[in-house]
């Protein structure tokens, strides 16, 4: 045994170097490995930056044609269908090109201009208005304004005398032709501008709806508000942006309280939505400009929009153009396709972020560190930067450590194999010797078990046969005595059977229907005299209840028998044994009590065990198998039961057999208390 302990030292220094080699070569190959991944990484970063500025810089050229096509009167009115929210085409003194219905156009504003100044026209608006200005003059004013009316003087100027002339029919109290008035300026001069590039028709229902507020009539203020607000947003009142947010401002913030109706609530999302739109484009004039010294595109950030601003040079006189577009349309076509192409298996996490905003953009973002590849798009305009990294860095490292672990299990199980060979082999020889003590006790105990009987029948059959016993009750006596002994040897004998036949599988139960009382009855009188010799009496007690059951006579018979030739054994002292039958929670309990020695707390949980003995002082002397317990709790256990004990020491012993009851028996209503 020693020699093979000291092999172990041999054994295991070379396992140990050979993990040692194994660990550095698994932790060079991670290292590179990953640094093959970094490199990947950035050559994915660099190609989204491309793709992206690239993919731009085709939005924006498509977006200068257009403009190009749209100042050499080319048919094409719409801009191209790039998932713009709305386009813009101003000059360098902010005068808008484009979208028509914010502007007329320079042409038409330099047509008023010259149509209105300088003319006997703007001598007569202006004598009226002198006459406006009298009060006692407002009748002469009034004809004076309708004789323009008459002329046929340009638009801007009879727009002019018209409005003038309502104002005027106010003042006279005339309140019918004052509405209609106005609502004639609205419809007839819906494209009239003025010197200012104020659009005419709109001042007039601007006008009308104001006249109707002071009237104070609810359902008259609201009908003028619609009217007003359906010529801003249905594109009837071309003027520029400028002069087109003031009107759409007016009217979002002046709503009538009348005018709760489903279709009101769409007119005033829509010029909230205008409203929106014209502060944008104002927002890109402004910023524009500045921002494009060159003709490079500028992408301007907002939280809703993408702005795509640029200078069409090319165009005399130099216009801009701002696209905005939609950053819902930006994410699903531009950067989510970008990166759906550049990482289609989704090995890496690719992103686009917004610095400024700390929102995700596209994709999935890679955790922060060292590894880590980023680069910016500031130089397009954009605080954007795109971001790879690892999908699962956490899992790759995890799995880095797990292949090292699996190296460092390998190593250790190899040495703990060795071990436990060694630890193994040991055991089987303690095993061994321990069983071929187990068998020897066994033959010695099973021995004795049988010389008693044997030597006690030998005995009282000699002393009954030479004639030696010749009192009749001494003669009955003896043969109580052989029978006793016989039935003992039996008992031993019996027990060595069942035990050989559950060791060979071949135990075999007949199972039948019992009366349990008169069984439990006939089984008591046939345990008094396995009591007698030794003084013990042993008391019955039947339940009121008992059922038929469905067992094996014999079997549960020799265990009930087993159980009380152990509480015959260790109980010399206390000779009262109880045997109990009851209905305990739906089963057939059927309990053996004693007051004998008890058995130790640490043998309780081995006693059902083959061949174990509780080792205690008291019981050293007591012979037996240690096979009783363990066929009690087999043919329980056939029967669908189950065995409980408890004991303690000095104070006795009670085992208790929980049998279920058959289905279809009927319960008894009987109960007796036997005593012996």
């Amino acid at each position: 045994m020693k020699r093979v302990f000291w092999l172990l030292p041999l054994l295991i220094l070379p396992v140990l170097t050979l993990g040692m080699l194994a660990w550095s070569l698994a932790e060079q190959a991670e290292d590179q490995a990953l640094s093959v991944q970094r490199r990947q990484h950035e050559q994915m970063v660099a190609t989204c930056v491309s793709a992206f500025k690239h993919r731009i810089n085709a939005l924006g050229g498509q977006l200068q044609q257009w403009v190009i096509d749209l100042r050499s009167d080319v048919p094409s009115a719409e801009p191209p269908a790039l998932g713009q929210a709305w386009t813009v085409v101003f000059d360098a003194d902010g005068r808008c090109w484009y979208p028509p219905k914010y502007s007329a156009g320079p042409q038409d504003l330099a047509a008023a201009s010259a149509g209105g100044a300088g003319t006997h026209w703007a001598e007569l608006l202006a004598e009226a208005a002198r006459l406006e200005q009298s009060s006692p003059s407002t009748e002469l004013a009034a004809e004076q304004y309708a004789a323009l009316d008459r002329d046929p003087a340009p638009a801007s100027v009879r727009a002019t005398a018209v409005l003038g002339l309502a104002r005027c029919m106010r003042r006279l109290g005339r309140t019918g032709e004052v509405t209609r008035l106005y609502r004639r300026a609205a419809t007839e001069f819906a494209g009239t501008l003025d010197q200012t590039g104020m659009n005419l028709g709109a001042e007039a229902a601007a006008a009308n709806f104001k006249f109707a507020q002071g009237t104070g009539e609810p359902v008259l203020t609201a009908q003028a508000w619609r009217e007003y607000a359906d010529g801003l947003v249905g594109e009837r009142f071309a003027m520029p942006w400028a002069a087109a947010l003031a009107h759409v401002t007016g009217a979002w913030a002046q709503v009538p309280l009348a005018a709760d109706a489903p279709d009101d609530l769409e007119r005033r999302r829509k010029l909230v939505l205008a409203k929106e739109q014209l502060e944008q484009m104002e927002y890109a004039v402004r910023m524009v400009p500045a921002a494009s010294a060159t003709d490079i595109a500028h992408l301007l950030p907002r939280d809703d929009l993408l702005l795509l601003a640029q200078p069409v040079r090319s165009a005399e006189p130099a216009v801009f153009v701002v696209a905005a577009f939609a950053m819902e349309w930006v994410q699903q076509n531009i950067a989510r396709t970008l990166i759906g192409e550049l990482n289609p298996a989704g090995n890496t996490r690719l992103c686009i972020r917004d610095d400024s905003s700390h929102r995700l953009i596209a994709g999935e973002e890679p955790p922060a560190g060292p590894m880590r590849t980023e680069a910016s798009l500031l130089d397009s305009g954009l605080p954007w930067t795109v971001c790879a990294g690892f999908a699962n860095l956490q899992a790759l490292q995890a799995q880095a450590s797990r292949r090292k672990m699996l190296l460092s299990g390998s190593i250790a199980g190899l040495v703990a194999l060795i071990g436990v060979a060694t630890l193994l082999a040991v055991r089987m020889v303690q095993r061994e010797m321990e069983l071929s003590q187990l068998k020897s006790d066994f033959v010695d105990n099973v021995s004795h078990e049988l010389r008693t009987p044997v030597t006690s029948i030998k005995l009282f059959s000699q002393m009954l046969s030479t004639g030696q016993i010749i009192e009749p009750d001494k003669q009955r006596e003896y043969h109580r005595l052989l029978s006793s002994e016989s039935d003992r040897l039996m008992r031993i004998v019996e027990n060595m059977l069942d035990f050989s036949r559950i060791v060979a599988g071949r135990m075999r139960l007949r199972f039948e229907t019992v009366d349990v009382a008169e069984y439990l009855a006939e089984l008591h009188r046939q345990l008094l005299i396995q009591a007698r010799p030794t003084g013990h009496k042993i008391h019955l007690h039947l339940g009121r209840d008992l059922p038929t059951c469905v067992l094996d006579r014999d079997s549960i018979g020799r265990a009930v028998a087993n159980l009380v030739s152990n509480a015959i054994k260790y109980s010399a002292k206390d000779r009262e044994i109880t045997l109990t039958a009851q209905r305990r929670d739906g089963m057939l309990s059927i309990m053996v009590r004693d007051r004998g020695v008890g058995i130790p707390p640490q043998d309780l949980p081995h006693v059902f065990e083959r061949f174990y003995r509780a080792r205690h002082r008291d019981t050293e002397h007591i012979q037996g198998t240690g096979l009783g317990l363990t066929i009690v709790k087999d043919t329980v256990q056939r029967h669908g039961g189950t065995v409980r004990i408890d004991s303690r020491l000095g104070e006795g012993t009670v085992v208790e057999l929980l049998l279920p009851i058959h289905p279809g028996a009927a319960a008894r209503e009987k109960g007796t208390d036997c005593r012996g």
